[in-house]
Parts: C-alpha cells; structure tokens; sequence
C-alpha cells in the first residue's frame, strides 16, 4: 500500500484475523485495519485478506457484490452522478452499482441484495498453529516483549533494558497513531493485552470493572449481553446508554482492536478529545494505576488533571460505580468534520435534576 492513508479511516486494507485461546479452544475471527496494526502483534494469528473471501476464480464473497465504499470519497456515487451529465453514455451504466430503485420499500431493497449468510465459517485458522498460538517471539532477536503475567511486566519495566523512558513503549492496539504519529523510532515495544489484570470485564448491580487492555468493541459486547441479567434497572440503563454511545466510535474496525485504557491515556497524555473518558468523568469512574512505587486508586478526574505519566505507569483498570440519584443522564454526539474527512463524535453530558 505505496499511497496507504494510514489513519484506519478508509476500511480499503480491512482484513480479517483469527486468533485461537487454548483454554476455550475456541477460534475468535475480527478485522482490524493493517495500515494500524503492528506486525510483531500478529504472532500467532491467522489472516484472510479481501482475496480470501472470493475471488474471480472461486466466486465473490456477498460482501464484495454488494460493495465497500470509502467514506472519505465515496468513489462509485460520485462517478454515477457525473455519468449523468455525459452525452455518449451507455443508458445501462447509469446506476449500476444500485441494487433497488427509487420507491422501494425496505424490505424490498434488502431482497434484492445479494445473499449472505452469517453462519457460514470463513476462519482460516489452521490446525497446526493451534499449538504454536502462545508461543512468544524471541526478544533477542525482535524489539518485541509480551509477558504474561503482572509480576513479569513489572518485572521488565524496571529492568535496565527499559530504564530509558524514551526507549519503549506500551501497546495494545497501536490506533493512537492514527492521531498522534511517532515522530521517534522506539527500541522495544511492551505488548500487554496477555496480561490478565487488565484484560478482566465484569459486573454486578453495584458497577462495572473494565480492564485497560479490553478492547472497545467487547466493553461493547459485554454491556449489551450482561446488562439484560446481570445490573438491575439503573446499571441497565447506563450500559444502554454507555452502548450506544461508543457505537459512534472510529469505525468496527478499529473498535476491534483499540482499547479503553489506550484512549484514556491519550486522553491524559495528549490531551485527545476522548468520547471515553468523558462518558467516565460523567458517571464518577476511578481508574487503578500501577507505578513503580506499587498499585495506586484515584478518580478518573484526578488521572486526567496530574502531571503526564510516565512510560512505566501502567493503567490497569477502570471502576465505574452505579450511583443512583435524582437525575438523568443524557449523551449526545456532534459531527465534526476535519481534513482528512474522517467521522469523530464528541459528545456532552446533561444532568437534569
């Protein structure tokens, strides 16, 4: 990709990753955006790209005969229009990229897609690498460390290969970068998503713990499935609106693979104009920090306002209470529109007493 826009915006590299957990033997499939993803973070993972689903050869996928159109241009509606306006064009090439005409009604149109089928397996997880999924890659060799337990990332991070601040640095998903572009090479990268701590989700009727690592397409899953059982009718209602809210986050895509600690610390380090954290600040959350100096709990609105953190601070968890009182909350998203044309929802809060 020569003349890639790197900013996870246009979904033209999307593919699709398989990963396999040994504990539920079960193969989990998401797409992440290449032009974001780190290479080393794909050790054991499978990928299918847009060939993979069909082809000329085998047949095309439905999600390729119904279309992708990028959202920054929307190529196929604007040349449709402009055909309208060229004498020598061929009557039949008006229009086809439609697949209803003007008047049909929803369920009409919906018929006259082609057919998919959400139940058919399109992983292409192979047996073999089953066994090798938890194998790590050589650090000797690669700038890449991933432990898998609390004591080895502390461990690591006060080790002399990191007592340069400005010579590692944390990651999960890597979509910072689509706002903030590294303007240094680094020497090692952390990753912690296989760290336990702060990759735990759950709750009850008294609030939620969601963790640094958890991505914000499963806080999104987790709040839509476990608040129809699990948080009683306030925690029900503030995860529907929590729910809803995120939905208007960056793309599917890049949901799948950034992480609600990422965006709180952006929030914090750079002062990016984080949804999350708002929505956070909102309902009284605390967040659990690890220093170097142990394990420390403040407010959401004290992390925010304290001086930058340092690379071997580590934000594990969020704790977001179900405080019920004599108000309502209400969210609204804004439509923002910046050069690279790219959708960002802020949003406000309005409690009414």
């Amino acid at each position: 990709m020569l003349n890639c826009m790197v900013t996870g915006g246009c979904g033209a590299c999307v593919v699709l990753v398989s990963t396999y957990d040994p504990k539920l033997k079960k193969v989990e499939d998401f797409s992440v955006s290449p032009c974001l993803t780190l290479l080393c973070s794909l050790n054991g993972c499978s990928i299918t790209t847009s060939e993979g689903l069909g082809n000329t050869r085998d047949g095309f996928h439905a999600i390729h005969e119904r279309a992708n159109l990028c959202r920054c241009t929307g190529n196929w509606p604007i040349a449709d229009a402009c055909k309208t306006f060229v004498a020598d064009v061929d009557i039949e090439d008006l229009g086809i990229n439609s697949f209803w005409e003007k008047g049909d009604s929803k369920k009409t149109k919906v018929s006259k897609l082609p057919p998919y089928d959400p139940t058919k397996n399109f992983s292409t997880y192979p047996e073999f690498l089953k066994s090798e999924s938890t194998t790590n890659l050589d650090s000797s060799r690669y700038p890449w460390y991933s432990p898998v337990t609390i004591v080895e990332l502390r461990s690591l991070l006060n080790s002399k290969v990191m007592e340069n601040d400005a010579s590692f640095k944390l990651v999960v998903g890597n979509t910072g970068s689509v706002h903030y572009k590294e303007t240094q090479r680094y020497n090692h990268y952390v990753d912690i998503k296989h760290v336990p701590e702060p990759s735990i989700i759950n709750g009850d009727q008294t609030g939620i713990e969601v963790g640094a690592t958890v991505t914000i397409a499963k806080f999104i899953s987790f709040l839509n499935e476990e608040s129809k059982i699990k948080f009683g009718s306030y925690g029900k209602l503030v995860s529907e609106k929590l729910a809803y809210h995120m939905e208007k986050i960056a793309s599917p895509f890049v949901r799948n693979s950034a992480s609600i600690g990422g965006n709180l610390v952006m929030a914090q380090k750079n002062g990016f104009p984080s949804d999350i954290a708002t929505l956070f600040l909102g309902l009284y959350a605390t967040v659990s920090l690890m220093t170097i100096h142990g394990l420390e709990n403040l407010t959401l609105e004290e992390l925010l306002s304290r001086p930058l953190l340092d690379s071997r601070t580590v934000l594990l968890s969020v704790w977001i209470p179900f405080k019920k009182d004599q108000s309502s909350l209400q969210t609204h998203s804004r439509f923002c529109l910046i050069p690279i044309e790219l959708l960002h929802h802020l949003m406000g809060m309005h409690w009414h007493m």
